[in-house]
């Protein structure tokens, strides 16, 4: 073999293993972001539905996820003080898909009125297995 298709092959070799872990960095670090960007958009709609609720104290009845992409719920005192907002992945029902698809949720508390209430807030996600393929077909 001569030495040009050596050192290509060398180099080639090394190319393909660089790109490897590129991609599994590229990917950690986009899902990273797609999380915490998911986050931030849950944490601005937990205050936007707490601010209405202030405005509309109908709002405090709704215990299931009807017609929007959260539901309140009463809760105690102790429950509600000592509550932190807790983000979590899980699945929910899309009637559009019919089947369960992956969903961001946030739990959280708030005081109105000197009760309390816990908020569950949903948002679609990106579904990683997706990206994962997606990735992997654009890298080949």
């Amino acid at each position: 073999m001569k030495l040009l298709n050596y050192t290509t092959t060398y180099f080639a070799v090394i190319l393909i293993f660089l790109l490897a872990i590129w991609a599994v960095f590229f990917y950690v670090e986009i899902m990273d972001e797609i999380y915490d960007s998911m986050d931030d958009g849950l944490d601005n709609q937990k205050m936007l539905v707490i601010r209405k609720a202030r405005e509309d104290p109908s709002i405090l009845e709704r215990s299931a996820f009807e017609d929007g992409n959260y539901i309140i719920t009463p809760t105690t005192a102790e429950i509600g003080r000592g509550f932190t907002d807790d983000y979590r992945d899980t699945l929910m029902f899309m009637e559009n898909e019919a089947e369960y698809e992956p969903v961001r949720l946030l739990e959280s508390a708030f005081r109105q009125d000197g009760n309390f209430y816990k908020i569950k807030v949903v948002t679609s996600m990106v579904e990683e297995d997706d990206l994962r393929k997606e990735l992997f077909y654009s890298i080949l």
